[in-house]
């Protein structure tokens, strides 16, 4: 398959992309090693990289440093992007795990913020007997963040927020909240954008509405007919401070580290039409959960039936000036 829009090459199943369609591209070898390697090939205007580990493969694109596909070994695909997802850098690919980075939502414009909408830059590979890992690094008016994204006994991928958006050129002014439907009063400024970010993940699942998510409420939680999008703070993963993400204050040189840092919050995702269970460990203080319950204007029609979005997320409790934050998900 050449690229989705190529209808001589369609997908191997209807309403999403999978590993097998991104393996199908021709690809070149970056680097390897004993037991795994990292190839770059495209698809439309994407450059992406495949990260292999042992029988298991994970997609990354450039383009919004987003995961795109991950088969675990022995197993099928955990990620669900979209058939109809765009691959020529003009809008968000649809599906895998999204970086909504430095805001989540509409607080400002584009929605969910610049990260998804640029590509980013590779800042390291690495294959050795442990795992393979790519680290990509993205900076935009005064803001950078980075994303490690590593393959091994499964799939993490760690978000860290390097620096805040400079004010906005020639006003000296922070950045401010996209314009509201009615004029403010004469004087009143708009509101700053506070720094929020979220992994937009889109998980795989058989049912929609047969799917089970358990560690975002006190119960379990089933996705309603009329679709669901919710913020859930994640209470019993909070430390003292309320906060279950790594946030360094001010003054603390950002780190990067190989691997993700240690999680204290489980969410598993129980699909009984495809007989499996996916657990989702995170350090995010919050997970937003979303199901659309209708199609999308880059999706099939039946495509809302086969993902349930569990997002780790930094929303309820916005970073302040300085902070950095290191925030990650891990799918086993």
């Amino acid at each position: 398959m050449a690229h989705p829009e190529d209808t001589s090459a369609a997908p191997v199943h209807a309403d999403l992309l999978s590993t097998a369609d991104f393996l199908s591209l021709p690809a070149e070898t970056l680097t390897e090693g004993g037991r795994g390697r990292i190839d770059a090939t495209r698809m439309g205007a994407v450059d992406l990289l495949v990260l292999r580990f042992e029988e298991a493969v994970a997609v990354v694109s450039r383009f919004g440093a987003q995961v795109l596909a991950h088969r675990p070994a022995g197993g099928s695909d955990t990620l669900f992007t979209s058939s109809l997802a765009c691959f020529d850098t003009g809008a968000a690919i649809r599906g895998g795990i999204p970086v909504c980075w430095p805001w989540f939502g509409p607080a400002s414009t584009p929605q969910h913020g610049w990260a998804r909408l640029h590509t980013w830059d590779v800042e390291a590979l690495a294959v050795d007997g442990t795992g393979a890992e790519v680290r990509l690094g993205f900076a935009h008016r005064g803001a950078a963040a980075g994303l490690t994204v590593r393959l091994d006994g499964g799939l993490s991928v760690e978000l860290q927020h390097r620096a805040d958006p400079a004010a906005d050129a020639g006003t000296g002014a922070p950045l401010h909240a996209a314009p509201e439907p009615r004029t403010p009063a004469s004087g009143e400024p708009a509101p700053e954008v506070p720094v929020t970010a979220a992994l937009h993940a889109y998980f795989a699942v058989g049912d929609a509405l047969g799917t089970a998510i358990t560690g975002v409420t006190d119960g379990e939680l089933r996705i309603p007919a009329g679709g669901i999008d919710t913020v859930f703070p994640l209470a019993d993963a909070a430390s003292a401070g309320g906060q279950t993400d790594a946030t360094e204050p001010a003054g603390t040189a950002p780190t990067a580290p190989a691997g993700p840092v240690a999680a204290d919050h489980r969410i598993v995702i129980t699909d009984p039409a495809l007989g499996r269970r996916l657990t989702v460990t995170t350090n995010a203080s919050d997970a937003v959960v979303w199901n659309p319950a209708q199609q999308l204007g880059d999706t099939t029609a039946a495509a809302h039936h086969g993902f349930v979005c569990v997002e780790p997320a930094r929303i309820s409790s916005p970073l302040t000036p300085g902070d950095t934050l290191r925030m990650h998900l891990a799918v086993d």
